[in-house]
């Protein structure tokens, strides 16, 4: 492969917010996606991921989520708040301060991306399945794949101390 190509292939999937990226993937702070049945979610770049939320059946009831968004059964393998299915109409958020924030339509906000230490600049859908909250230097902040659910990926990894927990059963996503 020609070293410029390796080059950009670097930049791609090593600097989720750099200036390459910034139209594949990336969601910059304010950005927003509300929990309804038409809801357009964030994709990775070659559309083999997306994040947003994933309505529970025939209910009111949505989970944010990352899924396999190129097969016909959307398949998730991260999931937030996950005894908490946010009702219609709840919004996440991409903030400078506090990163991903669940508001339900009576304004409880609930962090996903908790702790946030240092000021947010984007967040990224990477092709791997990993949505990366990163700093204006590209350096992460916060991971989905640090906050493995019940699915680990090809290229994830269990840190110590982490668990893996399975759902109750295929449209209730407690522990």
């Amino acid at each position: 492969m020609p070293s410029f190509l390796l080059n950009l292939l670097f930049l791609i999937i090593l600097v989720p917010c750099s200036a390459v990226a910034q139209t594949n993937g990336t969601i910059f702070v304010n950005a927003s996606l509300t929990a309804s049945d038409n809801a357009t979610p964030w994709l990775s770049p070659w559309r083999n991921f997306a994040f947003g939320f994933q309505q529970l059946g025939k209910s009111d009831l949505y989970l944010l989520s990352i899924w396999y968004h190129q097969i016909p059964e959307k398949t998730i393998i991260w999931y937030a708040n996950d005894d908490k299915p946010a009702p219609g109409g709840s919004k996440i958020e991409l903030t400078a301060d506090r990163g991903l924030v669940l508001t339900d339509p009576q304004d409880n906000e609930t962090p996903i991306s908790d702790p946030i230490v240092g000021s947010v600049f984007c967040g990224t859908m990477m092709d791997t399945g990993n949505f990366v909250v990163a700093n204006p230097n590209s350096e992460s902040l916060w991971e989905s794949y640090n906050n493995a659910t019940d699915t680990i990926l090809p290229s994830q990894t269990l840190g110590v101390g982490r668990v893996l927990s399975s759902r109750l059963r295929d449209t209730n996503f407690s522990r």
